[in-house]
């Protein structure tokens, strides 16, 4: 046992050396990436790289606990299966690197049944109640996830300059916005305060966290006699979505139809 635990001891040093992750592994994971999954999916897996990278120290090396501690980090932060999605990324790039001894897989946490997207009718008594209580924050947030679906970080990073063109971006998806919430976006930053730059901002000019945004949404729906989690960012979105599927397939129905009805009248056995 004597000879034998110095060289184990030696294999557990090496272990624990940890390697330097570098941007250019990142871009050759998303890459790769690419070929499997949705470009929706891998823009999101390497923006969670990129976000990973840049919690790292100085040295940007990744050790045996690293990737532990910044998903339990994104645990008070995120929902879980937003949390699963980020430790999903990193463990697709340790594999990529040949690093998977630092892949995390006992974390993962169990994902909660998805929430269902609030109805038009839950949606706009919620902006009644926003307008009713003063809540313009949460007014804003709540009208801009149900017209555009985009997340989170996009709503914070939204500038008066984008908003003035109308054209916004959330990771792969460019959208145009409606001219009625391009209006009140701006008039919000001009209430506010702002000429240019992001629009949501704390006091000291830093963009608002997550949480206060989340923490308006949960007062306004409280008050609206909803239970926690009924009306939030992702159900919000989910109407949006929704909505969305359900008038492109009433149009591609539509379409369909008349291309039926043309070929009728061109082609048709008497024409």
């Amino acid at each position: 046992m004597r000879e034998i635990a110095p060289v184990q001891n030696q294999i557990k040093a090496r272990r624990d050396a940890g390697f330097q992750m570098c941007p250019a592994d990142i871009e050759g994971c998303a890459e790769q990436l690419r070929e499997t999954l949705s470009p929706g999916t891998a823009a999101r897996y390497r923006k969670a790289l990129l976000a990973f990278y840049d919690f790292l120290p100085a040295d940007k090396r990744v050790y045996k606990d690293t990737l532990r501690d910044w998903a339990e980090g994104m645990s008070g932060l995120y929902s879980n299966a937003h949390v699963n999605m980020l430790t999903s990324a990193c463990n697709a790039f340790l594999r990529y690197v040949g690093h998977e001894e630092y892949q995390l897989t006992r974390y993962i946490v169990k994902q909660k049944p998805s929430e269902k997207a609030v109805s038009r009718e839950e949606y706009l008594g919620l902006l009644a109640m926003a307008k009713r209580m003063r809540k313009p924050l949460a007014y804003a947030a709540m009208r801009t996830f149900a017209c555009t679906g985009i997340e989170m970080s996009a709503f914070r990073a939204l500038t008066v300059e984008d908003v003035r063109g109308g054209v916004i971006t959330d990771g792969e998806r460019t959208i145009r916005l409606p001219d009625s919430l391009r209006e009140e976006l701006l008039d919000y930053a001009l209430h506010s305060g702002i000429r240019s730059g992001a629009i949501f901002v704390d006091k000291a000019g830093a963009p608002l966290k997550a949480e206060k945004i989340r923490m308006n949404i949960k007062a306004v729906s409280r008050a609206a006699g909803f239970a926690d989690g009924v009306a939030c960012a992702r159900t919000l979105q989910k109407l949006y979505f929704g909505e969305r599927d359900e008038l492109l397939s009433r149009e591609t129905e539509r379409l369909m139809l008349e291309q039926a009805e043309r070929e009728q009248a061109e082609h048709g056995w008497e024409a």
